[in-house]
């Protein structure tokens, strides 16, 4: 059986932030330019269909603008590198989704792959690069959450991806190293391998 749950937030990613000496002044001036979420897989896909239209809340908020950029390619490796390795200065984004290759056509899911025990959650976040300041994490996250949480919003993103539920970036950070953990022990009990 298939579960489907996404999760929106701003993790504090690649999953640690730390707290630079002047980080709060430095939080206060931002955003003073764009802020450009990365998308890492063709325009039209999950990521894709989150991250439009929750950048207009945080610009608004923000009063800069956020333009999604799709970097596609390697699976969602080549964004995602580039994201890595961004300056840590919260204007490089990286919107993830946790499903996007199992919208791939003929990619069996959980039951059909012979794993019919185990529930699948698919969840999209909003990252940053490791050592992202602790305030502009919190001031990304609050526009997130801001917009996320309004009714309109809710209703928008039910009609594309499903059940909204919003989370905290300590809470995203532990859904995300839980699923790791456990498609890794997964992974390694049923010897599975890339080709």
């Amino acid at each position: 059986m298939t579960v489907i749950l996404r999760l929106l937030c701003l993790a504090p990613a690649l999953v640690a932030a730390t707290v630079a000496a002047g980080a709060a002044a430095r939080a206060q001036a931002y955003p003073d330019r764009a802020i450009e979420p990365i998308v890492p897989f063709p325009p039209g896909g999950p990521a894709d269909i989150v991250a439009r239209p929750l950048a207009e809340g945080p610009s608004r908020r923000l009063g800069r603008p956020v333009i999604v950029l799709d970097k596609s390619g390697a699976s969602g490796g080549i964004g995602t590198a580039f994201v890595a390795g961004a300056k840590p200065d919260g204007y490089t984004l990286l919107m993830a989704t946790s499903d996007e290759l199992t919208m791939s056509p003929g990619l069996p899911d959980a039951a059909e792959a012979g794993f019919p025990e185990e529930k699948v959650f698919s969840f999209d976040g909003v990252l940053a690069p490791a050592e992202t300041s602790r305030p502009i994490i919190d001031k990304l996250n609050a526009a997130v959450l801001e917009v996320t949480n309004t009714p309109g919003m809710k209703a928008q993103l039910a009609k594309s991806v499903g059940r909204v539920s919003t989370s905290t970036p300590e809470d995203f950070a532990e859904i995300l190293k839980s699923d790791f953990e456990r498609w890794r022990t997964i992974i390694r009990a049923n010897d599975i391998h890339s080709n």
